[in-house]
């Protein structure tokens, strides 16, 4: 079969809080309206997966899915007991599940606790494809022998909205009032504000 990609970017779990059409009639708290969207995102993704065994293409794909953000911290529970949610520079709000499923290559039901982000999607996935990365990033091959290291000793930031995080190579979470900047190439920091 010919190579295809798919990008199915749902606002799904997301506000405003839309109920599904199956349960739209009905008077739902918010967390009600919350838990109905989350089992529709569930529904969405088994209906792509059910699609893929139908068309026998499941064992040659390579599934990803993720979240940029935790739950808001109103949603008890949604994030697995860490402190924090969307919108926030804590646990609750960075550290969030990616699922990897490439058969052959991931073990099943296997866990992987390292520190990656985002950004290591596109030189990972590259690096599995066989193909040069055609623009600079951030991010490493995360299976890449000669990257663990770099992903161990690395520091992580994030920004938004006044405030920063910073998750230091040692593992050890920091947050700042104001903006904290790096300067490409260098170690040195700017605090402003």
């Amino acid at each position: 079969a010919k190579p295809w990609f798919m990008l199915y970017a749902t606002p799904l779990v997301h506000g405003p809080l839309y109920p599904p059409p199956e349960v739209a009639d009905q008077h739902l708290s918010d967390d009600e309206k919350y838990q109905a969207m989350l089992r529709h995102l569930d529904s969405n993704v088994a209906e792509l997966l059910a699609a893929l065994d139908k068309s026998e293409q499941r064992d040659n794909t390579i599934i990803i899915f993720l979240s940029d953000n935790g739950a808001p911290e109103k949603r008890t529970g949604s994030n697995g007991g860490f402190a924090g949610g969307k919108a926030h520079y804590s646990e609750g709000a960075v550290r969030t599940p990616m699922f990897w499923v490439d058969k052959g290559k991931v073990l099943p039901k296997s866990l992987d606790e390292r520190a990656i982000t985002i950004e290591d999607i596109f030189p990972t996935l590259a690096a599995r494809l066989g193909r040069p990365l055609p623009f600079a990033t951030d991010g490493v091959d995360f299976n890449a022998v000669n990257s663990i290291k770099q992903i161990i000793d690395r520091p992580l930031f994030w920004m938004s909205r006044g405030s920063s995080s910073i998750l230091s190579a040692d593992k050890q979470w920091g947050i700042a009032e104001g903006w904290t900047f790096r300067l490409m190439q260098s170690e040195e920091w700017w605090k402003i504000g």
